[in-house]
């Protein structure tokens, strides 16, 4: 019976739990034309191997019949706002959000200085829209304050054009507002909010606005 393993270059604290999907072969035994038969019967199971850090994250190994699947859930990092870098001199422009995400991952809804929003954590993003419920992507502002050399990556899909464009912002530990021209004309798609897993903290975004939903 074959063997497999998962090897991961994520840290053991970014994990907070694998699963394996296998496939195993049984046989069972029924009836055709009065006649019994013996047959392959493919069955699932998840199991969840234990995980060690030798390096890098690695399970023990699962046995399975015809394959295994892998799957990582990711730890959600706790937050602490705000780090020592942020000290800002200025306040945003009064306004408010248009937009509420329809997918969140590492970010949370967060109130800094009065000001609604969310605080995103390294490696984690906000969507706005999807597939099935789209908005206007010509035009996307928000504010957003963050420690020196961190960013955020704005990505956005354009349906009418059937492409990806992807912008960044870096942070300077003040007030930022970032307004991105992606195209014009009541463009529609979804579009993304990154704090990419390289930054060193969080950051705090405040005030998102693409047009409405179409």
């Amino acid at each position: 019976m074959p063997r497999s393993k998962l090897r991961s270059s994520m840290s053991i604290g970014e994990i907070d739990s694998i699963h394996a999907t296998r496939e195993k072969i049984d046989i069972e035994t029924v009836t055709v034309n009065n006649r019994i038969v013996k047959r392959p019967k493919f069955l699932q199971a998840q199991i969840s191997p234990s995980f060690r850090d030798v390096g890098s994250v690695e399970t023990d190994e699962v046995e399975y019949d015809s394959y295994v699947k892998w799957a990582i859930t990711k730890a959600v990092q706790p937050v602490m706002w705000p780090p020592w870098c942020v000290s800002p001199t200025t306040t945003p422009l009064p306004c408010s959000s248009s937009e509420s995400p329809s997918d969140i991952y590492n970010a949370e809804p967060y109130t800094y200085n009065n000001l609604d929003g969310y605080l995103m954590a390294p490696g984690g993003y906000m969507q706005f829209g999807s597939q099935d419920s789209l908005v206007y992507t010509d035009e996307i502002w928000f504010w957003a304050i963050g420690c020196p050399d961190d960013k955020i990556v704005v990505e956005v899909y354009i349906v009418d054009f059937q492409a990806t464009s992807t912008d960044e912002s870096y942070m300077n530990g003040d007030w930022i507002m970032i307004d991105k021209y992606f195209a014009f004309g009541g463009t529609r798609g979804w579009f993304t909010i990154k704090a990419p897993s390289s930054n060193g903290y969080a950051v705090f975004v405040h005030c998102i606005h693409s047009g409405g939903v179409v």
